[in-house]
C-alpha cells in the first residue's frame, strides 16, 4: 500500500529531532502568526531554520538502479533562492528536499528505521540559477543512487547525505551551532517566497 504523504510527514518530523540531537519546533506554513513566531525565534535564540520540502520516490530505473522522485522547476527555483536569502542574512538554515527510503507499505518490512532513513538533498549544493527543465510539464526529473543525485534540465549533480552524516554535513558547513543574529531577519522577503513551495513543506526550528 502506498504510504500517504502525510503519514511521510509525520514519520519526518518525528524522526529529524533524533538525527540532528536538537529539539525542533514544528510549525504551519500557512498560518501567518506561526511564521512570524518561528522567525523571531530564530532570530532571538540562534536557532537554525528548517526548510524541507518532502518527496517521494515514484520509480526506480532498471538501467541504473536509480530511484527517480520529480520537482517542479518554480519550486526548486524558490527553495534555492530561499536558501541563498538567509545565506546573505547569516541565519543558520538547512533548507532541502527530505526522501524517505519507505514510500510504500511494504518498504517498512525491510527498514529499521523508517522514520530516520531519509536521503537529504541540500539546496547549498545546487546552482544559483537552476536550468529549465525542457519539458511541457516544467518537471525536473531527480534520480538518486548512493551519494549522488542527477537533476535532469541541463544535467548536473548533487549531493545526498544520509542521516547518520547529516550533523557532521551541517557543522562543517558552520551553519549549526552558531550564535544569536546581529541582523535583520529579512521576513518580508522570505515570506513573499514561501508560497511558491509545495503543501508538503516541513518547517521548523532546531535549538
Amino acid at each position: 500500500m502506498r504510504l500517504s504523504e502525510k503519514t511521510l510527514e509525520l514519520n519526518f518530523c518525528k524522526g529529524l529531532p533524533s538525527v540532528l540531537g536538537l529539539n525542533v519546533f514544528w510549525l504551519g506554513l500557512t498560518q501567518q502568526e506561526e511564521k512570524k513566531f518561528g522567525f523571531d525565534h530564530c532570530t532571538s535564540a540562534g536557532g537554525m531554520l528548517l526548510i524541507i520540502q518532502m518527496k517521494r520516490f515514484h520509480k526506480t530505473l532498471k538501467k541504473t538502479g536509480a530511484r527517480r522522485f520529480d520537482a517542479p522547476h518554480h519550486q526548486m527555483q524558490a527553495l534555492k533562492n530561499i536558501d541563498l536569502l538567509l545565506q546573505s542574512a547569516g541565519v543558520p538554515r538547512f533548507v532541502a528536499y527530505a526522501v524517505p527510503e519507505a514510500s510504500d507499505s511494504s518498504h517498512l518490512c525491510n527498514l529499521d528505521c523508517p522514520s530516520t532513513c531519509v536521503n537529504y538533498l541540500d539546496l547549498v549544493h545546487f546552482p544559483a540559477v537552476i536550468p529549465p527543465t525542457g519539458r511541457a510539464n516544467n518537471l525536473h526529473y531527480v534520480d538518486v543512487l548512493g551519494a549522488s543525485a542527477l537533476v535532469h534540465s541541463d544535467e548536473f549533480r548533487v549531493q545526498v547525505t544520509r542521516a547518520p552524516d547529516l550533523m557532521s554535513s551541517l557543522q562543517q558547513s558552520e551553519r549549526i551551532g552558531g550564535s544569536p543574529l546581529d541582523r535583520d531577519f529579512p521576513r518580508e522577503q522570505l515570506e513573499e517566497l514561501l508560497p511558491r513551495l509545495g503543501r508538503t513543506t516541513a518547517f521548523g526550528i532546531a535549538v
